[in-house]
């Protein structure tokens, strides 16, 4: 279950009608503090090591373009026709494409893209149907995914609180992230390994980054102009590939399935 003041969810089909339905000053109000939301934004675009083609479902505003790497081209969907028509009025460009459309017409529609980005769709969803979508987007990402929620163990439940947000335990989500085909390598980092969060209400975070075995020859469907340079931090790619090389790889054998993949959490994570 997850609640939003008076507003309960128990199901999808809950939230999608919660979000449907909700204002701007309701997102603005679960954006705040600006400055936090917009690091954690960033935070979830370090799983891009290459521009590409990026998915975001439950697109909001398109707070998320802001921070494009150079060179990636977006596409952004979200079930509330205002939220998607403030994005579009403030942040529409050669390159970035927003539509009011439910995740589930993409995924089955086939649509496939680089990099899928999951900032701030679970909140209101259950537990159980977050995993399964994990799986889901998983399989429309030719290169990688990276995903944000919030650490089990550390976001308690009160009713003075005046959200509830579903949150994942970090054991479980490395799990089903290891397990998932032609994973190469995972990484898990939480929200107190970022100097800006420590202290403060988002230390509680979890981003989940995933990529594929570069051996996968899918390729990427773009829905906007190509060789577009988006705005943001040019060469923010390029430093983070640059960390993740030092990190390393660590290689592993997926029991069944016989694939090759790996499962780091950086320094200070939870196993």
């Amino acid at each position: 279950m997850s609640r939003w003041d008076d507003s309960v969810t128990e199901t999808a089909e809950d939230a999608k009608r919660f979000w449907s339905r909700a204002s701007l000053d309701t997102l603005h109000q679960m954006m705040a503090p600006r400055w936090a939301w917009e690091a954690w934004l960033q935070a979830a675009l370090g799983g891009i090591t290459e521009p590409g083609s990026v998915f975001e479902p439950g697109c909001g505003i398109g707070l998320l373009t802001e921070f494009l790497p150079a060179g990636c081209t977006y596409y952004g969907c979200d079930v509330n026709r205002e939220y998607v028509a403030e994005a579009v009025r403030a942040r529409s460009r050669p390159g970035v494409v927003f539509e009011h459309r439910d995740l589930d017409d993409v995924l089955a529609a086939g649509q496939r893209f680089d990099w899928v980005v999951v900032t701030s769709l679970f909140g209101m969803f259950p537990e159980s149907v977050t995993y399964e979508l994990i799986e889901r987007l998983w399989a429309a990402a030719n290169r990688g995914m990276s995903v944000t929620t919030v650490n089990k163990r550390l976001f308690g439940t009160h009713p003075r609180l005046r959200f509830e947000f579903t949150s994942h335990d970090p054991d479980e989500l490395l799990s089903l992230a290891a397990s998932l085909p032609e994973a190469r390598r995972v990484v898990l980092r939480h929200g107190r390994e970022y100097q800006q969060f420590r202290g403060h209400y988002w230390q509680r975070g979890l981003v989940l980054h995933a990529w594929r075995d570069p051996s996968s020859d899918r390729r990427p469907q773009l829905f906007a102009q190509p060789g577009h340079e988006g705005v943001g931090h040019k060469t923010a790619w390029r430093s983070t590939w640059s960390c993740w090389r030092a990190i390393g790889v660590r290689r592993t054998r997926a029991g069944s399935t016989g694939s090759a993949m790996a499962a780091d959490e950086e320094q200070g994570s939870t196993r």
